[in-house]
């Protein structure tokens, strides 16, 4: 790599150096006053946020089994992390974390549809990714754990298509018994996926859309461009962050949910019903409800 004598850019780096100066002063005032229009949706978002951490701390979840804890840990993670996008005018990449939250949400409702063996199955499957992980660099896992991951792999492998996602195999399985699932899907896909657990509506409507971001597409152009021209800056497009706060916390409630339904505490259902309170909120903002 070619190495520069600084003292040439010197030029180069007194003009930055302005331009931060400039910048550092003007550049959170104009991210306050770009928040204002949908300061509401914000506030719902960050306010579920809030919620899912009282849930944590609270006793509803305290008989929980690790991998509820798992899957609300994550669903609460990308609320904020969706948030945070959101509040910074970083709508594509919002858009890219909402996917993820789907598929949360997604997993949640078919793991919660045979509790004991999906939650074994889903958890599990960590010693095959580790497993096929050591086949490629055995540096990447420490070597102590090889052992007891290698026996473990040995022992689950036949639950699981190694080539795919946890559940394909016994999706598959159950594909087999439904003549209408097996004659439309081809294999065990996420689509499939979705329609056992009869998100197919939800994929068909919002998956592609949301893909477009995660793999790039000139289609999402209108999320960088500001006034007719492309730029740097953050573009809030008011619709577009109502639109994915709302669903953001919809697919958050749906995760808490099946979790929560499955809690013997007492004050598990009055909890659905504050959670369900919030979700209507949103909707409402984003005009989902008419």
């Amino acid at each position: 790599m070619e190495l520069y004598d600084l003292f040439s850019l010197g030029d180069v780096e007194e003009e930055f150096k302005r331009y931060i100066l400039n910048i550092e002063q003007t550049f959170p005032k104009w991210l306050e006053e770009q928040n204002e229009e949908h300061d509401t949706a914000l506030y719902l978002l960050l306010t579920y946020y809030y919620f899912l951490n009282y849930l944590a701390d609270s006793e509803v979840l305290s008989h929980a089994d690790q991998g509820s804890f798992l899957l609300t840990s994550k669903t609460s993670t990308d609320v904020y992390a969706i948030y945070s996008c959101l509040k910074s005018g970083c709508v594509h990449q919002a858009s890219i974390i909402l996917r993820s939250l789907f598929e949360t949400a997604v997993t949640t409702k078919f793991i919660y549809g045979d509790l004991k063996y999906r939650m074994e199955l889903f958890l599990n499957y960590k010693y095959i990714e580790k497993h096929l992980a050591i086949k490629k660099d055995k540096r990447i896992i420490p070597a102590n754990e090889h052992a007891e991951i290698g026996r473990m792999f040995e022992q689950i492998k036949h639950q699981y298509n190694l080539k795919s996602s946890w559940y394909s195999k016994h999706l598959w399985g159950i594909m087999e018994q439904d003549s209408k699932l097996k004659h439309k899907y081809r294999k065990a896909n996420f689509k499939a996926l979705c329609e056992v657990v009869e998100m197919n509506g939800d994929y068909d409507k919002l998956y592609g859309a949301l893909s477009m971001t995660v793999h790039g597409s000139p289609v999402v152009d209108h999320l960088f461009v500001s006034k007719g021209n492309f730029t740097a800056a953050p573009v809030f497009n008011s619709m577009q962050i109502i639109t994915t706060s709302s669903l953001a916390i919809h697919y958050a409630h749906t995760v808490f949910r099946y979790i929560v339904e499955h809690s013997e505490n007492q004050r598990a259902k009055k909890m659905i019903d504050y959670s369900t309170w919030l979700s209507y909120a949103s909707a409402k903002l984003a005009n989902f409800l008419d």
